[in-house]
């Protein structure tokens, strides 16, 4: 009999307790017998869980057998998506967001590679800055797409031709990335769980039974205690989480979503390192240059470093590569066409999914291994 790893059987009831907490609330949300008040909290609840939120709601539209349903899950979707880049303060692909869901698009397609659909998409002028996902361009180029749409809005276009594959669409300024639905939403929901000691196990359980002590004190306290452990406390908070209610399942909710919160912030949808840096003179100007100057290039197959040497070239704003970047990353080829779109958007888009960052370094805005 073929033996299966401990911690890959762990993995399964990991994700149950925080997803059923979401289909839970999305299916208040959309039964639309919630009075208003309670489904705005329910829509700012569902927002808490980050690019999961989406995750979970693509599998639910899925499996649904009714077109109705399936309609309000992806406009649910489409608003959370919206919340999403607002939190991030991502004007621009808020803006980008609200056009995709009200222009109209009719296309027809049979078999295609992503790249051919975008550039069928391109020349109905449907939108201009498409993109497939960097780091799996090669992958994902072996795909094959087919869908029709007449008069349709262009988020609700693309959800249809590209859910049959299992990829969706990300919005990162005035791009539309194409990638992996899992490999954008779902990186919170599958991990390898930490083995715990028996010291660690009893101190855990012992934390578990202080979240229902009557004194909040030693409710912060346990919660504290529990956060401490990381994620190697996942599968006793999700275990707990599929039996608790109100009040407490609450509780389990907050830290199980904070012990997530790193894996939500991912590189595909959050800025590069370089916004949040403190810089002064020459520095700053040269960051402020690289939000606001926007460029139209397009490249197939160009290496990474040949690319940001053109970028550079194009926008006369110095931009290297790091020497000691994996020649991996260095010299990935991309395909992509992109119209007037801000410098430090294009870099972050190609080298965060490649592993990489986008920094600001003596002057020069720089490719740099992750940070």
């Amino acid at each position: 009999m073929t033996r299966v790893p401990f911690l890959a059987l762990m993995l399964w009831p990991v994700q149950d307790g925080l997803r059923d907490s979401v289909l839970q609330d999305v299916r208040e949300y959309t039964s639309l017998r919630a009075p208003e008040e309670r489904r705005l909290a329910l829509f700012d609840r569902l927002a808490e869980y980050g690019p999961l939120a989406i995750g979970y709601l693509h599998q639910f539209a899925d499996k649904t057998p009714h077109p109705e349903i399936r309609r309000r899950y992806r406009y649910l979707n489409h608003e959370i998506k919206r919340k999403l880049l607002e939190m991030e303060d991502d004007r621009p692909a808020v803006e980008t967001l609200t056009r995709l869901r009200s222009d109209l698009v009719e296309f027809d397609v049979d078999g295609v590679a992503p790249e051919e659909l975008l550039i069928e998409l391109r020349k109905k002028r449907a939108h201009e800055n498409f993109m497939v996902d960097p780091a799996e361009q090669e992958l994902l180029g072996k795909q094959r797409l087919s869908g029709a749409s007449d008069k349709l809005n262009l988020a609700d276009a693309l959800d249809r031709v590209l859910g049959p594959a299992g990829l969706d669409f990300h919005v990162r300024g005035k791009l539309v990335i194409i990638a992996r639905r899992d490999r954008l939403w779902m990186r919170a929901a599958t991990f390898t769980v930490p083995p715990l000691s028996d010291g660690q196990r009893r101190d855990l359980e012992e934390a578990f039974r202080e979240l229902d002590s009557e004194r909040p004190e030693e409710r912060a306290a346990a919660e504290r205690r529990i956060l401490a452990v990381g994620l190697a406390a996942t599968p006793r908070l999700e275990s707990a989480l599929r039996t608790a209610s109100g009040d407490a399942r609450e509780r389990l909710r907050r830290l199980a979503l904070q012990i997530r919160a790193p894996l939500n912030r991912d590189p595909l949808h959050v800025p590069g390192s370089a916004r949040s840096q403190k810089l002064e003179g020459d520095d700053r100007d040269l960051l402020g240059r690289a939000c606001t100057n926007e460029i139209s290039v397009s490249f197939r197959a160009e290496p990474l470093a040949s690319v940001a040497a053109k970028v550079a070239e194009i926008s006369e704003i110095p931009i290297g590569v790091d020497p000691d970047l994996p020649e991996a990353i260095r010299g990935r080829p991309l395909t992509f066409a992109v119209h007037r779109v801000a410098v430090l958007d294009l870099l972050e888009a190609l080298a965060q999914p490649l592993g990489a960052d986008v920094v600001v370094r003596q002057g020069t805005l720089r490719i740099a291994a992750e940070r």
